[in-house]
Parts: C-alpha cells; structure tokens; sequence
C-alpha cells in the first residue's frame, strides 16, 4: 500500500488496482484484512471534480486509471463497486458525482 492510500505498484493503474483490491478484500469478509481506510479516501479522492473539469467535460465526476490518464466509464465502475465493497457512507457526494458522469 502506498503513503496516498493507494495499491498499486505504477501510477497509471492506481484507481483500477485499488479498487479491484477492496472488492477482492471485502469478499473475503475477514475484518482483519478489509479495513479500507486510506483505500476508500484514494478512490473518492481520485474522481474527478469541478477544479479538474470545467462543467459539461465528458472528464466531469469520472474516475480514470490513475496517473494522468482520461477517465472512462470501465474505471468509474469499478471504482464504484469498490467504495461499495468498502462501505462508503451512501451520503457521501461521491455517489451524486458519479450521476454527472
């Protein structure tokens, strides 16, 4: 695991390996290995936002692979199904971003 939460051992695959780590983790229901901490705040943290994009941008509340790559739908999916997996509060904003993508 990396300082940022991620896991990943290259920047351009961070998002896609961290959250395929949390969905794997967390089906093996073992508390001891499923705390997300850090994970779960990479994730929320690498979607895209208004700083990022300019409203409209097809780039807008999307999640890429990590690095600088664009974001595609396959990643946000996958990024959802993590921050799922970790039990992300269903409040937290990163559920209604994801609706702009």
């Amino acid at each position: 695991m990396n300082d940022d939460g991620s896991i990943s051992e290259s920047l351009q695959n961070r998002s896609y390996n961290t959250a395929v780590v949390l969905n794997a983790l967390a089906a093996t229901k073992n508390r001891s290995t499923t705390h997300p901490g850090g994970r779960r705040k990479f994730l929320a943290g690498h979607q895209i936002d208004e700083g990022e994009a300019t409203a409209g941008s097809s780039l807008l509340c999307g999640v890429g692979y990590g690095g600088d790559e664009r974001p595609d739908m396959s990643n946000l999916y996958l990024a959802l199904e993590g921050l799922k997996a970790a039990s992300t509060d269903p409040k937290d904003p990163v559920w209604q971003k994801a609706l702009v993508s």
